[in-house]
């Protein structure tokens, strides 16, 4: 007898748990929001004054810079800042679009190099001196991005999309600085239209299923990012961790719902009919009803 009460005591037990509340999904914390990858770490900028009598530069000297300026496999940054700076140093007997395209590849070493100062600064001068230039504006989107100036980084990035709208670096910077203010749908925007104008763009596709990821949608990020390491060959760093924290995500979701799958209906109770009372004064026979 005392066994089967035991029993009987455990089943009630069990639908009483049953019957309460859903359990609340797993909290997943999320990982910091890596929007691209970091610069490179800081490195010495090769010496640009020139020595005490030192000549100036020859036309097959300066043609030499050129090239080291352009870089290409086997140049070092620091030689290829170099390189740009002797150009720029022999400003005055140097054609104005050659100039300008030394400051803006010095610029971009010197963003490589990690000196975001310098390389605002360079990118600057050349769009004083070509204001046409729309890589070099979206350059400069990238540099403000990175100096968390995201306001001045997303007008950059307008004004090269204005002077080409086929850029998609351009277009990807955009989603950058608005990742950065966190407006993640904006975001989610610009990097489609960089993968519409490119569509190998790996790291577009990293960053915009980072962003779908901040939105909750889980199957997207998880598509999107294991497209960019289709396109990459490999997987990209800091869109790794994002991926796995996409998975895990949606496989808390996927268990949330069969718990609340596997619950018991409620049973709804029909509320019952009002109860009537008629009182009657006097005998209650048929003589007293009209």
């Amino acid at each position: 007898m005392s066994s089967l009460y035991k029993i009987l005591a455990g089943a009630c037990a069990l639908t009483v748990l049953m019957a309460q509340a859903p359990p609340a999904p797993p909290t997943i914390p999320l990982q910091p929001l890596p929007a691209a990858p970091a610069p490179p770490a800081i490195a010495p900028l090769p010496r640009t004054v020139p020595l005490p009598g030192v000549e100036p530069l020859s036309a097959e000297e300066l043609r030499d810079h050129v090239r080291g300026c352009e870089g290409g496999p086997g140049t070092s940054r620091q030689f290829q800042y170099q390189s740009c700076s002797a150009i720029i140093l022999a400003r005055p007997a140097v054609a104005k679009d050659v100039l300008a395209r030394a400051y803006f590849k010095r610029g971009q070493t010197a963003f490589e190099l990690g000196h975001l100062d310098k390389a605002d600064a360079d990118l600057s001068q050349a769009l004083i001196m070509d204001a046409s230039a729309a890589l070099v504006w979206s350059e400069r989107a990238r540099v403000r991005f990175y100096r968390d100036k995201f306001d001045l980084a997303l007008a950059d990035a307008a004004q090269a999309i204005k002077l080409r709208a086929d850029l998609a670096d351009a277009y990807y910077h955009r989603g950058n600085a608005y990742t950065g203010k966190r407006d993640f749908a904006k975001a989610i925007e610009a990097y489609t239209d960089a993968i519409k104008h490119n569509p190998r763009f790996s790291f577009a596709y990293a960053d915009r299923g980072i962003a779908h990821l901040r939105l909750e949608k889980f199957d997207e990020a998880i598509a999107d990012i294991g497209k960019s390491f289709a396109l990459e060959g490999k997987r990209i760093p800091w869109a790794a961790a994002q991926l796995e924290e996409a998975k895990a995500a949606r496989a808390a979701l996927k268990v949330r719902a069969i718990a609340l799958a596997a619950l018991p209906k409620k049973k709804t109770v029909s509320p019952a009919a009002p109860q009537i009372t008629i009182t009657t004064t006097g005998n209650p026979s048929a003589g007293d009803i009209p």
